[in-house]
């Protein structure tokens, strides 16, 4: 199943704040890489509260990139909208 189960746009982006809300870790899709938000010096803590108000926008995260097997764990920093 693609990543936001195929939703794009304002649908996805209520069901990924609805699905942040519940605890499911919010990833960045880069690229083909995967990048699983998490907090600095704990990584099983969520870093939705720093990033659920982005979903589907463009972003510049800053922190921590660790390889984690097909994908990225990043101990976030700061998240901020890209401007254009």
């Amino acid at each position: 199943m693609p990543i936001g189960g195929g939703l794009s746009g304002a649908a996805h982006r209520q069901c990924a704040r609805a699905c942040a809300d519940k605890g499911v870790s919010l990833v960045l899709l880069a690229a083909s890489e995967l990048y699983i938000l998490t907090m600095p010096g704990t990584p099983a803590a969520s870093a939705n509260p720093k990033s659920k108000q982005y979903v589907e926008q463009e972003v510049k995260v800053m922190g921590t990139v660790f390889p984690a097997g097909q994908s990225y764990l990043i101990a976030v920093d700061s998240v901020a909208a890209l401007t254009p």
